[in-house]
């Protein structure tokens, strides 16, 4: 009898054991045995997408990279790169997920999950088309506004619950639950196609702020809504922590209790640890306010369903809603910050000529504080505190950071290192490891207009080019340069007011490379290497006025760096940055200055060479627009701009690198406006 009441008692056990929800199981588990045992207890296509070896803070996290393209100058091209590395991490997710169902072999779970996931996979797939189109550049107004449309309607599907609720199988009977709100993998498609949402808006209607505001501020509310309350409310219902355990009577007027945190979502219990509270005897029966449960960990795992993805998305749609634009908003009184314009031209492969402008703002830095006069406080006789002057060390001061851009050094691989020494940042100048004086560099930020379309049948030349100012030459295939003038730059009423073309010379086709200078200046490199000068006196009108050709190659040995180059055709490039400087590229990346000083006569009076950067061999596209600015492109597309503060004789003084742009390697011409030597007005 013993012996069976004790069976009893063991067979009551585990049929209470078995009878308690999951959750309650789980609650003496340490907190890893936890996770590890219900994750295994049922099977999701939640953690098909995103496994326990990977977790979730996939979504929390790494999501919130594509919102830092709002803050580049070229913000298009960044979302683009992003939005299609984006596409395919969803396409490779999905994937898995289907060939998780596969190995399943359960027809009842591949039912129910199935079509939610070919539904998402449609998206994709529309939205990875509509992208495609954004990168293609349309600059036609009907065209872009499609594209919005087009996107907005993918992104309001995602305010359908279905979207959003997914259907879980108990791994040990094969039980399905009921389909129940999971925000993965949903929401990372959905984030993906809001920020799409927003590229295209911005893309299509620029500062049109106005009509933004009118047209999309409704649509953007209901996402807003859906991000801020909907989406949020329905991962804390379902992530939420509870107190347990709690002391029948205090000891020592204390109360221990513990906080677990249900995750509904994963069917997980964790544990958040003990607490305690302190009550006003011994002779209370304990309570624990509901408030003591709310601990780091609760907000921790609503926050690796990507709350903060929806919070940071929210704010954005917001800014977009009420502002019109991405951009950032100066709200103050005028200063003396000095701008500067470069313009720059691209060609598509369908022959469309695109207009840019690359704006770049300077402010001046307020002064830094003398820090050889500290102030310090003593008594005085009257019992006050006045100030004295201690001294010290004059420090060094760093650059402010823009807004836009960054000016530090991009990580290894990035880009070209401006100085003379390899692996030496950006901008480091000759004397680096002295004492620098105190002095603030100005505030640098930078904002990238266009693309406008200006003009098609471009694609037919073999090389295109500037002539200085607004004129431009096209290199026809049998050598005939062709002059053309853009008019005007800033007017949007009906066609570009062109001029031309005007044919202005012929058998071009046969030298190696030609080097735009500006002022009409061509520097052309024949077969055997020499440096001819040519120069237009006609560029501006488009009259067929010539000097040279004279050769101009510098042969003598420069006291200053190495010898010059005997053949020109040596250099892996070699661009011009106006007003006599010409860049060489040598086939080992060294960045080489050479200022010809008989630029406007063509007199074979030069100076240089200095070495004045390496790293340059990988760029695919290097020009300058003139005042030091130069433009490099990487092979990936990525447009990076530099500053050769020291251009003018070729001192080691650079500010950059920061990129610009970043999706310009289908272009099949890119070439910038020079601006050309300054000449006083005539005076009667």
């Amino acid at each position: 009898m013993k012996h069976l009441r004790k069976l009893t008692w063991l067979i009551s056990a585990v049929l209470i054991l078995n009878c308690l929800p999951m959750n309650a199981r789980a609650q003496k588990v340490d907190d890893s045995r936890a996770t590890g045992q219900l994750v295994d207890a049922w099977i999701s296509v939640t953690s098909m997408a995103f496994p326990e070896a990977a977790p979730f803070l996939e979504a929390g996290g790494k999501l919130l990279d594509l919102l830092e393209v709002f803050g580049k100058p070229d913000a298009t091209g960044e979302a683009l790169k992003r939005i299609n590395e984006r596409l395919d991490r969803i396409e490779d997710r999905m994937k898995q997920i289907e060939k998780e169902m596969t190995v399943l072999k359960n027809d009842f779970f591949r039912e129910k999950n199935y079509t939610r996931l070919q539904l998402l996979r449609t998206k994709r797939e529309l939205l990875q088309g509509l992208v495609v189109q954004l990168q293609e550049k349309p600059t036609q107004a009907d065209a872009k506004r499609e594209l919005v449309k087009a996107v907005q309607q993918i992104a309001d599907d995602f305010l359908d619950p279905e979207l959003w609720n997914w259907s879980d199988m108990r791994k040990s009977d094969g039980q399905m639950a009921a389909p129940d709100f999971k925000p993965l993998p949903t929401l990372e498609l959905y984030a993906t196609t809001l920020v799409t949402w927003m590229a295209t808006v911005g893309y299509a209607y620029g500062d049109d702020v106005a009509f933004v505001k009118k047209t999309y501020g409704p649509a953007f509310k209901r996402h807003i809504d859906y991000l801020n309350q909907t989406l949020p409310d329905n991962v804390r219902r379902r992530v939420s922590a509870r107190i347990d355990n709690i002391d029948k009577y205090p000891k020592n007027q204390v109360c221990t209790y513990e906080v677990y945190i249900d995750d509904q979502i994963r069917h997980l219990v964790k544990t958040a640890g003990e607490g305690q509270v302190q009550m006003s005897s011994n002779n209370v029966r304990c309570s624990v306010p509901e408030a003591m449960g709310h601990v780091a960990m609760e907000g921790q795992m609503q926050r690796d369903y990507g709350i903060d993805v929806m919070e940071r998305l929210a704010a954005k749609l917001d800014r977009l809603r009420t502002r019109g634009t991405l951009g950032e908003q100066y709200i103050g009184e005028f200063d003396n910050t000095a701008y500067q314009q470069d313009f720059i031209y691209a060609i598509n492969p369908n022959g469309e000529l695109l207009w840019y402008r690359h704006l770049i703002a300077s402010r001046p830095q307020p002064p830094p504080p003398d820090i050889r006069k500290v102030e310090t406080e003593k008594s005085s006789s009257d019992g006050g505190k006045v100030g004295t002057q201690t001294g010290g060390k004059i420090g060094t001061t760093t650059s402010g950071k823009s807004r836009l851009g960054d000016m530090s050094r991009i990580p290894d691989g990035g880009g070209a290192s401006s100085g003379t020494n390899s692996g030496r940042g950006a901008g480091r100048e000759q004397g680096a490891g002295k004492v620098a004086d105190a002095v603030q560099r100005p505030e640098v930020t930078h904002q990238l207009d266009g693309p406008k379309s200006i003009g098609t049948g471009w694609g037919q030349f073999r090389d295109v080019m500037p002539a200085g100012k607004d004129s431009i030459y096209a290199l026809t295939q049998d050598g005939i340069l062709k002059w053309y003038r853009y008019a005007s730059l800033w007017d949007d009423k009906g066609s570009p007011p062109w001029k031309g073309p005007v044919s202005v010379g012929s058998g071009w086709q046969s030298f190696v490379r030609i080097v735009p200078a500006g002022d009409g200046i061509l520097y052309a490199i024949d077969t055997d290497g020499r440096l001819k000068w040519h120069r237009h006196s006609g560029y501006l009108d488009g009259s067929v006025s010539w000097s040279g050709p004279i050769d101009v190659s510098p042969t003598q040995k420069s006291p200053l760096g190495p010898r010059f180059s005997k053949t020109w055709t040596n250099f892996k490039q070699v661009f011009s940055g106006g007003q006599g400087v010409l860049y060489a590229v040598t086939g080992d990346g060294v960045l080489q200055w050479y200022r010809h000083r008989g630029y406007l006569t063509g007199t074979p009076d030069w100076e240089g060479p200095r070495n004045v950067g390496t790293g340059w061999q990988d760029f695919t596209r290097v020009f300058a627009t003139g005042d030091g600015n130069i433009y490099a492109m990487k092979l990936t597309g990525e447009v990076l701009w530099y500053k050769h503060a020291g251009y003018k004789d070729g001192s080691v003084s650079w500010q950059g690198p920061v990129q610009i742009a970043a999706d310009w390697k289908d272009f099949i011409f890119v070439f910038p406006q020079m601006s050309g030597t300054w000449t006083p007005p005539n005076v009667h």
